[in-house]
This record gives structure tokens, C-alpha cells and sequence, in this order.
């Protein structure tokens, strides 16, 4: 019998047999506490699915995030984690930014948290928007750098750093 869950290629996330939702691990949602508890109860996930060595280099690569460099505004320089949750978050700002030309803060200026840890300060909504296009931009290049390696081309993925003005 196949199990609930199926552990991914990321450790943050396991994806929820009946309707394919990628669940996020110890994060305070209603399907994460739903995983710890059926973990706890001594359940366990099916394994990570049989994947193509394209697809492991595309999970390291994201794994790593994107280093963004800026030349006006130094103090961003890091490297920013590209997991689904992170994206989202992205997602979530570059809305309200659109919406009310402010953060989800309500502010127009927002710290935001790289891969390491470090505090960043995004001055502005408009930096903002430069970083989640470039963002966007780079899982989008790392997309088709997978799609190519799957049909058959070798792996070559986004040179880094995407660089803001």
C-alpha cells in the first residue's frame, strides 16, 4: 500500500499522495503540523522517486540558490534561497506591490532573509520587483536548462550572479 506522503529531492518538502500538494516540513501550516503528526504516529513516507541525474543536478542547483549582486545597493548582495516556499514569499510581496505599491509590511521598505541568514534591507518596492524578476528569471533559465539536459543535451545552468543595477 503506498503511503500518504512521498519524501522529494528537497528536504523541506514531501508531497501528499491524494492530490500532489508539495507540503512544507516544520512550518507552521495546517499540512505540515498534518505531516508531523503522521510522522510521529509512526507513519512513513514512500522514497523519493526514481530521477535522472538532469534532475538531481537541478535539485542541487536550486538546492543552492541564487547569488544576486546589485550595484547600487551592495548591502542585497547574497545569496537567496529559491526553494517553493521562498518563491512564494516572493510571489506574495511582488502582489502586494502590485496591488498597493507596498510590502505585505505594509511598508515600502522590507528586510528579507538570504540563505545564510543574513538580514538584507530592500530599500524600495522597485529593488524589490528588480530581484524577484531577476529571481524568476533564473529558475525560469534553470527550468529550460533541465528540459534540455532531459532531451538529451548536457547540463548547463545559469551562470551566476544575476546581477540588479
Amino acid at each position: 500500500m503506498a503511503s500518504e506522503f512521498q519524501l522529494t529531492l528537497d528536504p523541506n518538502t514531501v508531497i501528499r499522495a491524494a492530490d500532489g500538494t508539495h507540503v512544507p516540513v516544520g512550518q507552521p501550516t495546517n499540512d505540515s503540523v498534518w505531516y508531523a503528526q503522521w510522522l510521529a504516529a509512526g507513519n512513513v513516507p514512500d522514497p523519493v522517486s526514481a530521477v535522472s541525474v538532469a534532475q538531481q543536478d537541478y535539485a542541487a542547483t536550486l538546492n543552492a540558490g541564487v547569488v544576486i549582486t546589485c550595484a547600487s545597493t551592495p548591502a542585497i548582495n547574497g545569496t537567496y534561497s529559491i526553494s517553493d516556499s521562498a518563491i512564494s514569499n516572493i510571489q506574495a510581496q511582488q502582489i502586494s506591490i502590485l496591488t498597493k505599491n507596498q510590502f505585505t509590511n505594509g511598508q515600502t521598505a522590507r528586510p528579507w532573509i538570504d540563505a545564510s541568514g543574513t538580514i538584507h534591507i530592500f530599500p524600495n518596492t522597485a529593488l524589490f520587483t528588480e530581484f524577484a524578476v531577476a529571481i524568476g528569471q533564473y529558475v525560469d533559465a534553470l527550468t529550460m536548462a533541465l528540459a534540455t539536459a532531459e532531451a538529451g543535451g548536457g547540463w548547463a545552468p545559469p551562470a551566476q550572479p544575476a546581477e540588479l543595477p
